[in-house]
């Protein structure tokens, strides 16, 4: 049984759907800091009442708008960072790499935007890293990676490039395997990042079943995490996707909203 369902015999929550339907609260708090927005009757305007202002009107007509909510970030940093230079390169436009002292709170932002929320609290972000700590080439990574593990609620959680299965002679009935080119001896086995989805979604779980977070931001493009998108808002959470459209698309429609990182990139770039 998921932990924080609510107690054998408590009559259900009332969500207010339209179709008249109640079911338990599948959320993560026993008293949760936000609702799926009811629908409320409707109410006569006067202007003239300051109680009636259309800011105050939203706020009764929206009470998820008042209330604050939890708000943590996963970032999947090499999707993130190659989707980026890829379109920013297709674009024609110059792109001078992310800001981290800016980039959690303007996510954060920007997911708060979506779910009108007036005090989003946040929470943290985890960000997933790969890196080859026998490559030379890798020590500015890991300087990075050591200097972003310092920054205020921000955790890098950092996996080992693995090395590819040699390469497999594809000629009929032969098969042999080869990780060196039998020419000039060069390595023929690359190194792949393995284990960063398994961590996020790991991690994703996790923080909601020690009730961490109402809202996940979700940094990514890669659709292997409908899933677990799909469970959590099962659950009564709310995944956002920052993402880069049109890539994505199919993690986009699992979520419960999205936003393009791209068209804003000026707000959190170096």
């Amino acid at each position: 049984m998921w932990p924080f369902d609510r107690p054998s015999g408590e009559p259900p929550l009332d969500l207010g759907d339209d179709s008249g339907r109640s079911f338990h609260r599948r959320g993560l708090l026993a008293q949760p800091p936000h609702r799926i927005c009811p629908p409320s009757p409707p109410k006569a305007i006067s202007m003239s009442d300051p109680a009636d202002s259309p800011a105050s009107v939203a706020e009764a007509a929206d009470p998820y708008l008042a209330e604050a909510s939890r708000v943590h970030v996963f970032v999947d940093n090499a999707n993130m960072d190659i989707t980026m230079t890829q379109k920013a390169r297709k674009s024609r436009t110059d792109w001078n790499g992310f800001d981290w002292t800016k980039l959690p709170e303007w996510l954060v932002g920007r997911a708060a935007e979506a779910c009108r929320l007036r005090e989003p609290i946040y929470t943290g972000t985890h960000v997933y890293v790969s890196y080859d700590s026998n490559d030379p080439r890798h020590d500015g990574r890991v300087k990075w990676m050591d200097w972003l593990d310092l920054q205020p609620g921000v955790h890098v959680v950092r996996k080992e490039l693995q090395s590819k299965d040699p390469q497999r002679c594809a000629s009929r009935g032969c098969g042999f395997r080869f990780d060196t080119c039998p020419k000039c001896k060069s390595a023929q086995r690359p190194r792949i990042e393995k284990g960063i989805d398994t961590a996020m979604v790991t991690d994703m779980m996790s923080l909601a079943w020690d009730r961490v977070y109402d809202i996940a931001v979700l940094v990514s493009s890669d659709s292997d995490f409908a899933p677990v998108v799909e469970t959590l808002e099962g659950r009564g959470l709310r995944v956002i996707q920052a993402g880069f459209p049109p890539t994505g698309m199919f993690l986009r429609k699992a979520c419960w909203a999205s936003f393009d990182m791209f068209e804003r990139r000026a707000e959190f770039e170096r």
